[in-house]
């Protein structure tokens, strides 16, 4: 997960270095590499195979850790141990770490 976390586009482009980037100024110009929740996460993923659906449900408590990827635009996503990512809205997580 965490050579996922290391492909993530705000920092190959280097976002928020300037004061007309999009990049959200909470972060400071530094982007996330580990978040923890502030509340529930309950997921309903459909799988297509063998051309029939099968719905699983994940989830993740509280206080749980995720390293996450996160865009240009600075929008993150936590990397969920089956390698998928999933869009965290600001209200949902706090950052634990930043990439250095």
């Amino acid at each position: 997960m965490l050579s996922i976390a290391l492909t993530s586009p705000a920092i190959i482009s280097k976002v928020g270095n300037s004061s007309d980037s999009p990049y959200p100024i909470c972060f400071h110009g530094k982007v996330p590499l580990k978040v923890r929740l502030k509340k529930a996460l309950n997921l309903i993923r459909t799988n297509i195979a063998d051309k029939f659906f099968a719905n699983d449900r994940f989830a993740y408590l509280p206080n749980n850790e995720f390293y996450v990827w996160v865009n240009s635009f600075g929008a993150v996503f936590a990397i969920l141990p089956d390698f998928e990512k999933y869009y965290l809205s600001p209200e949902e997580f706090e950052v634990t770490e930043w990439h250095p």
